[in-house]
């Protein structure tokens, strides 16, 4: 059985990988992390890109009960479930606002990183940072649930990262969804045993200080008409 996690990145797959491990499942987090960054931007853009490396990734999913978390996976949805039409996609959806302070204090679109010279380019009308963030959760979301429309409903599970507060109801969702019996009370282990557990950026009113302090913002940035 193959189960995948997939979202925006940023969205609790380090805390998914985490709970399918604790539950003795071959789990992992972006497996193949550098070359999946490329992949991903070429399969978003071209079509013809996407069921090679999906065949590619599959051949390399051989564990009885496996698992992976990896927000690079998102284009291929598609390509996957025509290869495998018994693997099952959880969608990882974050709350936007949190979305884009966490990608904000990493200095999304404003660095020479492999990472951000291979993210999804927003419009050339979209200069500001915090715009082009939320562009991106936008878009990347609009893109997996537009492959969703293709699936059968019981091949794919969406959970909003706020359920991760409720592992009481989170858990019994995850396994009447995958069909095999978990343990109950890892969920909150998972997350935190996770370093990057959700949610990782510091509050909207605290920015950092010349030599690292924290001091609180003045007054309030005028919100975004993307938010």
């Amino acid at each position: 059985m193959r189960v995948i996690a997939t979202g925006t990145g940023r969205c609790g797959t380090k805390t998914m990988a985490e709970f399918f491990r604790s539950q003795g499942w071959t789990s992992f987090h972006e497996r193949n992390n550098r070359p999946m960054v490329f992949n991903c931007h070429d399969a978003f853009y071209n079509s013809r890109k996407r069921m090679p490396v999906a065949k590619a990734e599959l051949k390399e999913m051989t564990a009885d009960k496996y698992f992976e978390a990896n927000c690079h996976f998102f284009p291929f949805i598609r390509e996957f479930h025509k290869l495998d039409p018994d693997m099952k996609f959880i969608i990882l959806i974050r709350d936007k606002n949190e979305f884009i302070k966490s990608g904000s204090f990493r200095k999304w679109y404003r660095t020479e990183s492999h990472h951000d010279k291979n993210r999804l380019h927003p419009p050339d009308t979209i200069t500001k940072q915090e715009e082009q963030i939320a562009w991106l959760w936008s878009e990347t979301n609009r893109f997996i649930l537009a492959q969703l429309k293709e699936l059968p409903s019981a091949s794919y599970l969406i959970i909003h990262t706020h359920e991760f507060k409720h592992p009481e109801t989170l858990e019994p969702k995850i396994q009447q969804f995958i069909g095999i019996d978990i343990e109950k009370g890892k969920f909150n282990w998972a997350n935190k045993h996770n370093k990057n557990k959700y949610p990782a950026a510091p509050p909207k009113h605290i920015r950092r200080g010349r030599r690292g302090r924290r001091r609180p913002t003045i007054g309030r940035r005028k919100e975004s008409k993307f938010l």
